[in-house]
C-alpha cells in the first residue's frame, strides 16, 4: 500500500508532489501588545491593528490609507506609503521599467452574463467556450456576481501585448469588477502570475467609488494608465490616462429588437465621434480598420517608444511624454489644454533611501540603485547559470524552545546538548526570558552544501540579529553559503524582496511561513512545511484554554497528545524529509530554467506552479 503524500512543498496551497490541494495556514505567533516591545518603533505598517514589526496594538489609526488588496486588514502611516512608493518605483526605474496600471473591462476582455446572451449566440459561443477549441474565450461557471455562468473574451493581441509589456513595465491590474470576478479573470490572462502578481485592484478597494492612483504603489511621475473611460478615475488619475477603443464583442439579448432597438442603435453609431467610443464588434473579431481607436498593437508599440524617450532622454516624469508619443485624441481633455504640466522643481534631495545595513553599517541604496544592481545580478547569474535562493531559519532549517517550557518528556535534553552537533543552548534568543535549545532540521548540512551549488543564498528571518548569528554559527560557521547576506527585523517590517539584490525572475524563496511576506513575492515561495522537534505550546488561546479545562474535569492525561519528535526520542526522516523534497524541487528548478534556449522567457515563476 502506498505511503500518503506528507505535502513537504507546497506552493500556491497545491503540493509539488502530488498536486493536491493544501490548506497549510501560518500562526501569526506575533502577539498583540498593550506596549511596544521596541520603543523606537514607528508603527509604520500594521496589520489587523497590530505593528507588523513590534506586534503593538494600534486603536486609532484611522488617518493610515487601507491596502487590502495586498493584504487583508493591512494598512500604512502615511509617511510609510509615500516612501514604499518612492521605493516601488525607484527600484523599477533602475530595472529600466515604469508601472503600467490596466483595466480589465472592455479594454484587455469583454465580459457577459450567459443569461443575456441572445439564444443563438448563448448556443454557439458556450459551445466554442465548452469544446477548448478557442484559447481566447471561456466561460467562468456559477459567476456570483451575474448569479449565473459568465463568457470572457480576450481582446485579440492581449497575450502577446502583455508578453512585450512586461519587459519594460511593472504592470498594475484596476478594475470596477469585484474581488472574485477580478480575480478569475486575471487568472485566465495570467496563470502563472509573472505578469500581475497580487497587484489587483477591484471595486472593493475603491468602495464602489472612482479609480484611485493613491492605491497604485508607485509614485504616479512614473506611472501611465490604460483605460477605455477617464471618467472612471479621480481627477488627478484622469492625467495619467491613455484611452483605448472600447471593446465590446458580445452582443446583448436586449439590443436585437424591439421599440428602443433602432434609437440604441443610433446612439452607439453617434458615441464614435467622441473620444469615448464604443466599438460594437458583437461577435467579429477587433482589427485596425474597425475605427480609429488604439488597438494594443498599435498600443505595445507606442508604450516602447514612450519607455525609449524617457530612459534616454533624461526625462523624471512621463507626462510630458504623452503628447509626443499619443495622439489627443487617446489623452484626456486636459493634457491638451496643458494643465497638467506643473512645471515645478523636482525634489531631487529627498529618494527615500533603502537601508541595506545587513550588508554594512548604516548603508543605503538609491532604489534605483537596487533596480539597476537586481538587473546586474539577473545578467551575472545567467552568465554562471547560479539563481538566488532565499532561506527562512525557525521552522525551516531549524526549531527552538525555551528551556522552561520543556515538557517533561523533552528535558533529558538538557543533558545532550554538549555532546550532539545539531543542537545548540545559547540566551541571546530571549534575554528576558531565559535560554533556549535550538535544534537543526535533519539533512540541513546536506542541502546547504548542494545547494550552493546552484544558488546563491540569503536568509531572511523576522527575528533580532543575535539569534540569526548564533544559529548561523552551527549552519555555517566558516561564512561559506552566506556571506553577510542575513536579513533581520532590524531591517524591514515585512519580509519582502526590495532588500534582496537579486531579479526575481531568477529567484526562489523556501520557507515555512507564507504570512510574514509582502503578498505580492509569494509568487516566488516555496513553502516547505514547519521543523517542529519540540512540543508546541498552544495552550493560550482561549480554545485551548477551555479544552484544558475539559481535559481536567475528564481525567485525561496531558501525556495523552500526541508527542513531539524529542519527547519520542526521533526525528524527522532526513531521506525523505522536507529539505531533501526542498533540494529535489530546487534542482528540478535550476535544471528547467536552464534548459530553456530563450533567456527571454527564463523565469522561476513559471516553473514553481505544480502542473496539475
Amino acid at each position: 500500500m502506498t505511503a500518503p503524500c506528507k505535502h513537504w512543498i507546497v506552493h500556491r496551497q497545491i503540493c509539488c508532489r502530488c498536486k493536491s490541494p493544501v490548506k497549510r495556514y501560518d500562526a501569526n505567533t506575533k502577539v498583540a501588545k498593550e506596549t511596544s516591545l521596541n520603543p523606537n518603533c514607528r508603527h509604520r505598517l500594521y496589520q489587523n491593528r497590530r505593528c507588523c514589526r513590534c506586534g503593538y496594538f494600534l486603536d486609532t489609526w484611522y488617518f493610515a490609507r487601507a491596502f487590502n488588496y495586498i493584504a487583508k486588514s493591512l494598512s500604512m502611516s502615511p509617511e510609510f506609503e509615500a516612501t514604499t512608493k518612492k521605493q516601488k518605483l525607484g527600484i523599477a526605474l533602475g530595472k529600466s521599467k515604469l508601472h503600467l496600471v490596466l483595466s480589465l473591462e472592455h479594454t484587455l476582455i469583454d465580459l457577459i452574463s450567459v443569461s443575456k446572451l441572445s439564444e443563438i449566440d448563448r448556443y454557439h459561443l458556450l459551445e466554442e467556450a465548452d469544446s477548448g477549441s478557442r484559447d481566447d474565450l471561456f466561460r467562468l461557471a456559477n459567476e456570483s456576481f451575474y448569479s449565473s455562468d459568465a463568457l470572457v473574451k480576450f481582446r485579440p493581441f492581449v497575450r502577446e501585448f502583455l508578453r512585450e509589456a512586461e519587459k519594460i513595465f511593472t504592470m498594475h491590474v484596476y478594475t470596477n469588477y469585484g474581488p472574485g470576478l477580478a480575480k478569475k479573470v486575471v487568472k485566465l490572462l495570467d496563470p502563472h502570475m509573472i505578469y500581475f502578481g497580487n497587484r489587483i485592484i477591484t471595486s472593493k478597494d475603491s468602495n464602489g467609488g472612482l479609480k484611485s492612483l493613491e492605491l497604485v504603489l508607485a509614485e504616479p511621475r512614473g506611472v501611465l494608465i490604460v483605460d477605455y473611460d477617464h471618467r472612471l478615475w479621480k481627477s488627478r488619475g484622469r492625467h495619467y490616462v491613455i484611452f483605448m477603443s472600447k471593446y465590446v464583442y458580445f452582443k446583448e439579448s436586449s439590443n436585437e429588437d424591439g421599440f428602443l432597438a433602432k434609437p440604441l442603435n443610433l446612439l452607439k453609431k453617434m458615441s464614435l465621434k467622441g473620444y469615448n467610443k464604443v466599438v460594437d464588434l458583437e461577435g467579429r473579431e477587433e482589427s485596425p480598420d474597425d475605427d480609429y481607436g488604439l488597438l494594443l498593437k498599435d498600443l505595445v508599440r507606442s508604450l516602447k517608444e514612450l519607455h525609449e524617450l524617457f530612459f534616454n532622454g533624461g526625462y523624471q516624469e512621463v507626462n510630458p511624454l504623452l503628447h509626443r508619443v499619443f495622439t489627443p485624441m487617446n489623452l484626456n481633455d486636459y493634457h491638451s489644454n496643458g494643465v497638467t504640466q506643473c512645471k515645478s522643481a523636482v525634489d531631487t534631495r529627498h529618494y527615500a533611501l533603502i537601508p541595506f545595513s545587513y550588508l554594512g553599517d548604516g548603508l543605503q541604496f538609491r532604489p534605483e540603485f537596487v533596480g539597476t544592481m537586481k538587473r546586474n545580478v539577473w545578467m551575472k547569474s545567467l552568465k554562471e547559470k547560479r539563481l538566488t535562493l532565499v532561506l527562512g531559519l525557525h521552522g525551516t532549517l531549524y526549531d527552538s524552545r525555551l528551556v522552561s517550557q520543556l515538557s517533561n518528556g523533552e528535558k533529558y535534553l538538557t543533558g545532550e546538548v554538549k555532546s550532539r552537533s545539531d543542537m545548540g543552548r545559547s540566551n541571546k534568543f530571549f534575554p528576558d526570558q531565559g535560554e533556549v535549545l535550538f535544534k537543526l532540521r535533519p539533512f540541513v548540512h546536506e542541502f546547504l552544501r548542494e545547494a550552493n551549488k546552484l544558488f546563491q543564498m540569503t536568509v531572511f528571518e523576522l527575528c533580532n540579529p543575535e539569534q540569526a548569528e548564533e544559529v548561523i554559527s552551527f549552519l555555517d560557521p566558516h561564512g561559506i553559503y552566506f556571506d553577510n547576506h542575513i536579513i533581520t527585523n532590524k531591517d524591514s517590517e515585512m519580509k519582502n524582496l526590495d532588500l534582496v539584490l537579486a531579479d526575481e525572475r531568477g529567484l526562489v524563496i523556501l520557507d515555512d511561513k507564507l504570512v510574514y511576506w509582502w503578498p505580492d513575492d509569494t509568487t516566488n515561495l516555496l513553502q516547505i512545511a514547519p521543523y517542529q522537534f519540540f512540543k508546541r505550546n498552544n495552550n493560550k488561546t482561549w480554545i485551548m484554554k477551555l479544552l484544558n479545562v475539559f481535559k481536567k474535569t475528564l481525567s485525561i492525561d496531558e501525556d495523552s497528545d500526541s508527542m513531539s519528535y524529542a519527547e519520542g526520542r526521533g526525528d524527522e526522516d532526513a531521506e525523505d524529509g522536507g529539505l531533501e523534497n526542498a533540494l529535489e524541487l530546487l534542482k528540478e528548478v535550476h535544471r528547467k530554467f536552464f534548459d530553456e534556449e530563450d533567456e527571454d522567457s527564463r523565469d522561476v515563476r513559471a516553473l514553481l506552479f505544480p502542473s496539475i
